[in-house]
């Protein structure tokens, strides 16, 4: 995995030849040239607010592209996504979230998002797109109705369980749902 940490980025020094790339401490992804990265990490980049150049990497058009997300807290323009595809999308620490609407994902991974109250993000996700969502220490939310009918990773509908009201108690989300047994590559 190359890790470049220079702020700001020199393209024209990056590696045209590589799957994995760590960007740590970054201020902006624009000017991003056509690269084959399947593995995308940024972390700790405190200072971005945008994705826009991650449009550029061609595995987002085919839906074979991991993006991890840690410790951005001034990321707030997430609209470089809008029409993309992903594989997986692990999101931690981040104090916004995308509208899930716009782009595909086949799996999310919302991990301690500051002040996340509710899932209204994933309103209106295509109901035919099957996708799993993987909630870590999301103990602040207590209307899950947006992950009402939107199908999990193996296809299957999953309605609002018989018994559990739309809008749950403080603190009794993890009764309901718990994370997802899932592989992060």
């Amino acid at each position: 995995m190359s890790d470049w940490s220079r702020e700001p980025l020199d393209w024209s020094q990056f590696p045209t030849v590589s799957q994995e790339l760590l960007l740590h401490g970054v201020v902006s992804l624009s000017g991003m040239p056509e690269l084959s990265l399947h593995r995308l990490i940024i972390d700790d980049s405190q200072l971005l607010t945008s994705l826009d150049g991650i449009q550029n990497l061609l595995a987002t058009r085919y839906g074979t592209m991991y993006l991890e997300i840690t410790g951005c807290p001034r990321l707030t323009d997430w609209s470089a996504m809008n029409g993309l595809k992903f594989n997986q999308i692990y999101l931690d620490s981040t104090f916004t979230l995308p509208d899930f609407l716009p782009f595909e994902a086949d799996w999310i991974s919302l991990c301690t998002p500051v002040d996340l109250h509710d899932l209204h993000c994933f309103d209106g996700m295509n109901p035919e797109k099957s996708v799993s969502i993987e909630l870590i220490e999301t103990n602040d939310v207590t209307d899950l109705s947006p992950l009402y009918g939107i199908k999990n990773g193996n296809g299957i509908d999953a309605p609002r369980p018989a018994g559990v009201p739309f809008d749950l108690p403080q603190g009794r989300l993890r009764q309901f749902i718990r994370p997802l047994e899932s592989d992060r590559i």
